[in-house]
């Protein structure tokens, strides 16, 4: 009789260790989504920065022969620090020549 109570609380006990095991696996599996989704937001605007920057470099640098920076390149600069600057922690001296 005391081995059957002892084994059903032994079991009980597991019971509830595996059950908050499972629940701190599964916040971490929703933190890491989480973390996914906005490292692919993150990459999707530096993707377009990087693009709308080969894009001005090759109509400015077709046109000029001098390579000097011209207002349009600031102007992509500003909106991209914009964009960026919607999301917390964006070191903004990375930008910086």
């Amino acid at each position: 009789m005391l081995f059957a109570v002892s084994s059903a609380i032994g079991l009980y006990l597991t019971t509830l260790v595996i059950l908050r095991e499972k629940s701190k696996t599964q916040l971490a599996l929703e933190n890491e989504s989480r973390q996914r989704a906005a490292a692919e937001v993150s990459f999707q605007q530096a993707r377009r920065a990087v693009d709308t920057f080969s894009e001005l470099g090759e109509t400015e640098l077709s046109n000029r022969a001098d390579l000097k920076t011209t207002t349009p390149s600031h102007v992509c600069l500003l909106s991209f620090e914009v964009g960026f600057s919607l999301d917390d922690g964006f070191d903004f001296n990375v930008l910086q020549p």
